[in-house]
């Protein structure tokens, strides 16, 4: 996913959830994982593509809540990353092989999800797409990272929805926990974030999709965009 993305080796992954999801969320973004988990939950459809998708925290959780509603989701799944751990880790926590495809790939790039028996159709498009904490972890700038959105929207069908969560930069009204880690997690190339402001990535929503919701939880932006336009 970027530069950094090499750093999720198997120990970190395992550590992952408690550094990340309560740490970092409660402490120091000031965002709690249950209000990541809601947003997640509120935005997922049946056919959904995860870009760098962790440990697959929120979509084993999404699945258990599912499955006690009588639905069993998803119907399909995609996972795309740089990094075969995370591709491995998530596909292996969420639990539905059969339905999953992975597909390691460069998101600044145009990419294509080949056939599989996950997938069998090769333009096949997807409910919703998520990019749950991966936009802070990419390259600057954010002008860049939010260029991402115009291939990304390819995948989607034309209701679809391109969600995600991202932590906001140095401008953004971080407490003294949040500033040590963000210049910490810059310094050593995890994030690459200093300068990202909403604003930017709003705009750049707006650009590519009809209807741009955000809002911002702590020092992390919540953005969701449907409605993919035609260009």
């Amino acid at each position: 996913m970027s530069e950094g993305y090499d750093c999720y080796t198997r120990t970190v992954l395992w550590m992952y959830d408690v550094q990340v999801h309560w740490f970092n969320d409660n402490f120091a973004w000031r965002c709690p994982r249950s209000v990541l988990q809601a947003f997640f939950d509120a935005n997922a459809g049946p056919r959904h593509m995860d870009i760098g998708p962790g440990t697959g925290l929120f979509l084993a959780d999404h699945r258990d809540k599912m499955k006690k509603k009588g639905v069993d989701w998803p119907e399909q799944l995609a996972f795309v990353d740089m990094n075969p751990n995370c591709l491995q880790a998530a596909t292996a926590r969420v639990g539905v092989p059969a339905r999953t495809s992975c597909v390691k790939a460069n998101v600044f790039e145009p990419f294509t999800i080949p056939p599989s028996k996950a997938i069998p159709a090769s333009n096949a498009k997807f409910d919703s797409i998520a990019l749950m904490y991966v936009l802070h972890c990419l390259p600057p700038p954010s002008q860049r990272k939010a260029q991402i959105f115009q291939h990304l929207k390819q995948h989607l069908t034309p209701n679809g929805t391109l969600f995600g969560a991202t932590v906001l930069g140095k401008r953004a009204s971080h407490n003294w926990v949040g500033q040590a880690t963000i210049w910490f997690y810059n310094w050593n190339g995890i994030f690459g974030n200093l300068e990202d402001d909403a604003d930017d990535f709003v705009k750049a929503l707006k650009e590519e999709f009809d209807v741009v919701e955000a809002n911002v939880v702590g020092v992390v932006l919540l953005f969701r965009a449907t409605g993919p336009k035609v260009k």
